[in-house]
């Protein structure tokens, strides 16, 4: 619970403020013992606060699961916790408070004045855990984004305590900062980072970065999902020809599971996969020759064949394999 030194803090900071701040605990059915914790220490805060903060109840909302913990001021409630604030995440949840408590000043950072024009609303999932020494840092920079743009929802996740939610986006380290529940965020990232991410949405470069922070977090099957999706194969293969070797291997095995699905479905990143067997890297050559015969598309055939003699024997024996692979999907075989 609040300790004594936050709850001068908070004392010391609300005195004499206008703002009313509220508290609303929102129902949920994954931690019973969770939600009493809740109540507990939003009761607590508000008999620290001095009138400042009030306590209410909400429905559920748009949360992915609950209990959970709404800060607002009036209408604004865009900062949800599924995680009890002590220890380490006590003292940015208090400033948090003070924060929302001044009256609002335009913006220094030229990160949170370019947020000023977001259009279309973003949700940050960051998961924590109550001993992380580097979490409160991602909770600070969540919460200022937040506070700069209404169009941010914020959801601080207990890792722990919601374990089937940790497990369903793959979370394996905290702190883990999920944008739009897609774009990985691994460790403690900055408010002008998540700015960055959050703007460039929609971009080739953030379907790229996107693809690639799925795969780094071992998410295939939302890899084959996003692939099959309208820029997907453009991703594919811009995320391919710069890839590392673990990289390149993750993304084979999504695009096994997307050829299981629909051997054709990659027909159309054959023409991007091919400037890549050129590349100084044998590994990337051989391993391209390997995805172009998997993919199995006749278009590939000229490029291979200009490969075959490969001075490099692993990445010609690949050559050759591919080009079978290809004319045994050519005869129907």
């Amino acid at each position: 619970m609040l300790e004594e030194k936050d709850r001068k803090r908070l004392q010391a900071g609300l005195a004499g403020g206008s703002a009313r701040l509220s508290l609303v605990l929102r129902p949920g059915d994954e931690d019973a013992s969770l939600a009493s914790l809740l109540e507990e220490f939003a009761g607590q805060v508000e008999s620290g606060a001095r009138g400042v903060v009030s306590v209410a109840h909400g429905d559920a909302g748009t949360l992915p699961c609950g209990p959970a913990l709404t800060v607002a001021r009036g209408e604004r409630g865009n900062i949800h916790y599924l995680a009890l604030p002590e220890g380490l995440e006590a003292a940015p949840f208090v400033d948090l408070l003070l924060d929302l408590a001044r009256d609002p000043a335009a913006p220094t950072e030229a990160w949170a004045r370019s947020l000023a024009g977001l259009a279309t609303p973003a949700e940050l999932l960051v998961f924590v855990s109550a001993a992380c020494p580097h979490c409160a840092q991602a909770v600070r920079a969540a919460h200022q984004v937040a506070l700069a743009a209404e169009q941010v929802t914020v959801v601080i996740v207990d890792a722990q305590r919601f374990e089937q939610l940790a497990s369903e986006f793959q979370v394996r380290s905290v702190p883990t900062t999920l944008v739009d529940r897609e774009l990985v965020l691994q460790g403690a990232v900055s408010p002008a980072e998540l700015t960055e991410r959050i703007l460039s949405r929609g971009s080739a470069d953030h379907g790229m970065r996107t693809l690639i922070s799925l795969v780094e977090a071992g998410r295939f099957p939302d890899v084959a999902r996003r692939i099959l999706g309208a820029n997907g194969a453009e991703e594919l293969a811009h995320a391919w020809r710069r890839s590392a070797l673990s990289l390149r291997m993750g993304l084979m095995l999504a695009a096994e599971e997307v050829l299981e699905e629909d051997g054709t479905a990659l027909d159309g990143v054959v023409e991007d996969l091919l400037p890549a067997l050129d590349a100084e890297d044998a590994g990337l050559r051989g391993d391209t020759a390997d995805l172009l015969g998997r993919i199995g598309h006749p278009g590939a055939l000229g490029a291979l064949a200009s490969h075959a003699a490969d001075p490099h024997p692993d990445v010609a024996e690949a050559v050759v394999d591919a080009i079978g692979q290809i004319r045994k999907r050519e005869s129907g075989s």
